[in-house]
């Protein structure tokens, strides 16, 4: 850092501290208090912008389905590209199983910004929006 900035500038420079830098989800304990709960390991390898929290296998409980990606840093720091998305079920206790893309039959390359749920007539649509692509339709799987 000093030898990109001057000493005048990095004395006035706002200095903060990063501790946490997992993709994790906050559990509601329905009595006030939170925990954070860091995400499968898989989950940590890229970015994560999307994610669609409802319950995906009837069970009642309710999963989540994450998608990311980023490839707008400079050369030098590498882009942001080994999610394919994931299907994470809740397994209860704040737990949550990944299920492999295979299984889930969710593979979806690109950067995504926005997953939704959508109705179309009788059956479930998971609708997966990205950054100047066209957006991917999935079929949920019926498990109920």
């Amino acid at each position: 850092m000093q030898e990109l900035f001057p000493a005048e500038v990095l004395d006035k420079a706002l200095v903060l501290e990063g501790n946490y830098f997992s993709s994790a989800i906050a559990l509601n304990d329905g009595k006030g208090g939170w925990s954070v709960q860091a995400l499968p390991a898989e989950a940590q390898l890229s970015s994560v912008h999307g994610i669609l929290c409802e319950d995906l296998n009837g069970d009642g409980k309710k999963d989540l389905l994450l998608g990311g990606n980023d490839s707008g840093f400079l050369p030098q720091f590498s882009r942001l590209d080994a999610s394919f998305g994931h299907v994470l079920l809740n397994a209860g206790g704040g737990r949550f199983e990944r299920i492999d893309n295979r299984a889930s039959g969710l593979f979806v390359q690109g950067e995504v910004r926005q997953i939704l749920a959508v109705q179309a007539g009788v059956e479930r649509r998971v609708v997966v929006l990205l950054n100047n692509e066209k957006a991917r339709v999935f079929k949920e799987k019926s498990e109920k």
